[in-house]
């Protein structure tokens, strides 16, 4: 919550600032996928109720992290 976000209607610019103010708790399992609602400013009305836009959310940076694909982790009957 409060996190920033910028919006954009192409791929290469997104001149819209906002911040993230509700996430949902429940994950798509098969995407793995989020939805979250942001407030931004519109004053221009350049943004639409239903309008496709991309989003590119701030989130903080972790250091000393290892980052496993998720197909090098194997179920078993014996162990992961």
């Amino acid at each position: 919550m409060g996190q920033p976000a910028t919006f954009g209607l192409t791929e290469d610019a997104f001149p819209y600032q906002g911040q993230i103010v509700g996430i949902d708790p429940k994950i798509d399992a098969p995407t793995r996928l989020i939805s979250f609602r942001a407030e931004v400013k519109n004053s221009g009305g350049d943004l639409r109720p239903g309008q496709f836009v991309r989003v590119r959310v701030g989130l903080p940076a972790n250091e000393n992290v290892i980052a496993v694909p998720q197909t090098a982790v194997v179920t078993s009957l014996y162990g992961d």
